[in-house]
């Protein structure tokens, strides 16, 4: 039964490609139908464009136990982002960054703020609080590095800004 009906949307599938005609009419605008009409040419259509994709990509795997040339895909500040402005965070920030593939077991984090070190001793977590950040322009950078203290890989600089309200005193009324 399957047999006959693949056969037979086969055999219709070669009917599909109909005759197209083009014609102008009195006002001058451009007609395309299926149907043959008074006036028309006949159109040849070219086949239907395609499109075909670049295979997938594989990602690299390295061996947990090669501690070589091992280099992160990514390791990037993800938050504060570029130039973003904070407003009132009276000193204390938070900070989120992103590593892929994951932090490995032997690999801490460090990260500075204005060139200093705002961790006291390497750390795993991806986010960091933050205190005594004044207003002002600023700039981070995170740095992993191995149980030896050694840099393995360091993200971009990212700047942002820290914006405060200043509160201004009221103005007495006149009497």
């Amino acid at each position: 039964m399957k047999i006959v009906l693949t056969l037979i949307l086969l055999t219709m599938s070669f009917g599909v490609s109909a005759t197209t005609y083009r014609w102008v009419d009195d006002q001058g605008v451009v007609h395309y139908s299926d149907m043959p009409h008074e006036g028309a040419t006949e159109v040849e259509l070219g086949t239907a464009q395609g499109y075909s994709s670049a295979p997938p990509s594989v990602a690299r795997e390295t061996p947990a136990s090669d501690t070589g040339d091992f280099q992160y895909d990514s390791v990037e500040i993800v938050s504060p982002y570029e130039e973003e402005v904070l407003f009132n965070i009276e000193t204390r920030m938070s900070m989120q960054v992103a590593i892929v593939p994951a932090l490995r077991p032997d690999h801490f984090l460090r990260l500075q703020i204005d060139g200093k070190d705002v961790t006291d001793k390497p750390v795993r977590s991806r986010s960091f609080q933050i205190d005594g950040v004044f207003r002002g322009t600023h700039s981070a950078q995170l740095t992993v590095v191995d149980a030896d203290g050694n840099t393995v890989q360091q993200s971009g600089v990212r700047t942002f800004h820290i914006r405060q309200n200043i509160a201004q005193p009221r103005k007495q009324p006149r009497s």
